[in-house]
């Protein structure tokens, strides 16, 4: 179904992506895409899918068939369908069901339409507003409209990005059971992609290094602890009977009392929707409790003290390079040297070489390291972060674990949102689990 031979691919500005790639895929295989950050996954499989000539401005060589049509040079367009790293960038109904129904077309359109809105858990959210959905029930959504249309081709691009447990492990059984469609999936989680795929694929620096059946396949193991010893020192901020809704009779947090002191990494733990990201607006001051109080215990400002990484980085990013990126919260709180605090932050974080680069040119998971660093930069000792390990290899995994550990050690403390329970069990000196509240009248 799908042949590449000596598949080249340069970006605009002359940087090699795809190096004599060499490959085939039959139809209805199951794909699993692993490599670091940056390394040219979606790259692949854009021009796997037939995708590449509408999603990348660079140029191909070499020979790309796809059910043996030349799809070298303008790609082939209704191929494959696609879901994209960032679920906003594909979502445009105005609400749920709207967007679940814009591909759908005939008579079948309907029980289809219900069919996917059950299947995706999203039949009791059909006349929401987008807008007001959280990052991953926009996931979701991204999702469930794509397996909607039923493509023969689908790939999904770090599908599990935004969502919990529970919810990821309910997508890939799903996909398990879409027999006859061809399925490519990157993903850093090598432990689920390992236990669904038929074949792992890895690239490395744009070079398939390694393509072999899932099941000859070991994932590397967890991430050891990273714990700091010691006991916590004066309390920083405390949430004291915090209640939070954005719309009346519908509350995210309810009655909720928190305490942060230094020295501590704290998970915030709990499914999509319950709340980790507004508690986390309430910590920086971006949000105000509808009852309840949030305070410093320095008594300062939190838009100054209180450091907070988006849990998606094009939320975040503006400057035209990486290091005026970077540069920019110590050039606005005042600090001496905001361009050498801002190439220590991104050396830190392994993505000094990027310094003069575009933002918006970056993959996903350097996004995600450049917010960090931009946050970082600054002086708070209070460091706020929604979902730091979306787009991360094992190895940034371990880059920022360690830069957390050492964080706290110098007296700061790190209150963090995720989904990803190992790394919170690697770092966190405490756990608090969110659940939803009950809508009231």
């Amino acid at each position: 179904m799908i042949q590449a031979e000596r598949l080249d691919y340069v970006a605009p500005g002359g940087t090699k992506l795809l190096r004599n790639i060499g490959l085939a895929v039959k139809a209805g295989e199951r794909v699993g895409i692993l490599g670091p950050s940056g390394s040219g996954k979606s790259t692949l499989a854009f021009h796997l899918c037939g995708l590449h000539a509408l999603a990348l401005p660079g140029r191909t060589s070499g020979t790309l068939r796809l059910e043996g049509r030349d799809a070298l040079g303008g790609g082939r367009r209704g191929f494959a369908g696609l879901v994209l790293q960032n679920p906003t960038s594909q979502l445009f109904g105005r609400t749920v069901e709207e967007e679940v129904g814009l591909g759908l077309r005939g008579s079948e359109a309907p029980k289809r339409l219900e069919h996917a809105l059950v299947a995706s858990g999203l039949a009791e959210r059909r006349t929401q507003e987008v807008a007001t959905l959280s990052l991953g029930w926009k996931q979701r959504l991204s999702i469930a409209g794509m397996l909607a249309m039923d493509p023969r081709v689908l790939f999904l691009d770090e599908p599990t990005n935004y969502l919990d447990e529970s919810t990821a492990s309910n997508l890939f059984e799903r996909l398990r059971g879409l027999e006859g469609t061809t399925l490519l999936v990157a993903d850093h989680d090598e432990r689920r992609l390992a236990g669904w795929a038929d074949r792992i694929l890895r690239i490395e620096e744009g070079v398939l290094v390694q393509d072999i059946p899932a099941r000859n396949f070991t994932p590397q193991p967890p991430l050891a602890s990273r714990i700091p010893e010691g006991t916590p020192g004066e309390g920083l901020l405390e949430l004291e009977n915090v209640t939070f809704a954005y719309q009346k009779g519908v509350p995210v947090l309810e009655n909720l009392s928190l305490s942060l002191r230094e020295g501590e990494t704290v998970a915030l733990l709990g499914p999509n929707g319950s709340g980790k990201t507004t508690l986390l607006r309430l910590a920086k001051g971006l949000l105000q409790p509808r009852s309840g109080a949030v305070r410093l215990a320095s008594g300062g400002d939190p838009m100054r003290e209180v450091g907070l990484v988006f849990q998606n980085p094009d939320d975040a990013l503006f400057a035209p390079t990486v290091v005026e990126e970077a540069a920019f919260l110590p050039t606005n709180l005042g600090l001496d040297r905001p361009q050498v605090r801002a190439l220590e932050a991104l050396d830190r974080l392994g993505i000094a070489a990027l310094a003069g680069r575009a933002p918006f040119t970056l993959s996903y998971g350097e996004k995600r390291r450049l917010t960090l660093a931009s946050v970082l930069s600054g002086e708070g000792r209070i460091l706020c972060l929604d979902e730091p390990t979306i787009g991360l290899d094992r190895a940034n995994l371990g880059i920022l674990a360690d830069l957390l550990s050492g964080y706290v050690r110098r007296g700061g403390a790190v209150l963090f949102a995720t989904h990803d329970e190992a790394f919170a069990a690697a770092v966190a000196t405490r756990t608090v689990r969110l659940g939803a509240v009950e809508a009231v009248a």
